[in-house]
């Protein structure tokens, strides 16, 4: 069995409850996203400079069998994705 969406399910497993609850009422995140998007994309921005750095020096890499192929930089879409929901989803 191929597993050729496995990173992108484990990254939108991770934010759907969290995303949901955002429009409830008493947690209400959809309204602190002003300051949740510049945060995280400064915090994108460092980590994805490493991951590319890190991944070019084969110090680490990712598993093409679990991922659908589109990469940026270097990386995998399902890794820029990772910097997004992970933060989200906390």
């Amino acid at each position: 069995m191929e597993w050729k969406s496995l990173y992108l399910l484990v990254n939108l497993g991770s934010i759907a409850v969290p995303l949901l609850l955002s429009f409830d009422k008493k947690v209400a995140f959809y309204s602190k996203w002003k300051a949740f998007w510049p945060a995280n994309l400064i915090t994108l921005t460092f980590f994805i400079i490493w991951d590319v750095i890190f991944t070019e020096a084969s110090i680490w890499g990712f598993n093409e069998a679990y991922l659908l192929g589109p990469h940026l930089f270097g990386l995998p879409i399902e890794e820029w994705l990772f910097f997004i929901c992970i933060p989200y989803a906390c």
